[in-house]
């Protein structure tokens, strides 16, 4: 997939990290957006909550955000239901994200976040560190 992309934008940096080790040097901080697409419910709340701080404290400008794309639902309560619903195709060894407990979580550390749902099992995050945006 990177081969492909950087034959299309070439002008891009493009990297390749393990989310959970030390990040390379390649990636040269600071960005005004961080994107992430259907990666982070492979990870458990306080790891999702750990590599937004990171990222948020050590790789955002100061009016940057990051943008999150991924299996989500509005509350624990519906995201319950969804799994019931679709117990047949949910993966139990997933951690689907709920945005109440999620901004709750982020706003723990010190990071604001907001929450907009796009279809049935999927919404975006906009999280950012510090006061509004």
């Amino acid at each position: 997939m990177l081969a492909q992309a950087r034959d299309r934008r070439p002008q891009l940096n493009l990297v390749q990290a393990d989310l959970l080790a030390a990040w390379p040097d390649a990636i040269q901080p600071p960005f005004d957006r961080i994107v992430s697409a259907y990666v982070l419910h492979e990870f458990d709340l306080p790891t999702k909550i750990r590599l937004l701080q990171r990222a948020a404290q050590h790789y955002l400008a100061p009016d940057g955000f990051i943008v999150i794309a991924d299996i989500a639902f509005p509350t624990t309560a519906i995201r319950a239901a969804a799994a019931q619903h679709w117990a047949e195709l949910w993966d139990d060894e997933e951690f689907y994200w709920a945005a109440d407990e999620d901004i709750a979580a982020c706003a723990r550390v010190g990071l604001q976040a907001t929450y907009q749902q796009i279809s049935r099992c999927a919404g975006v995050f906009k999280v950012w560190a510090g006061n509004g945006r």
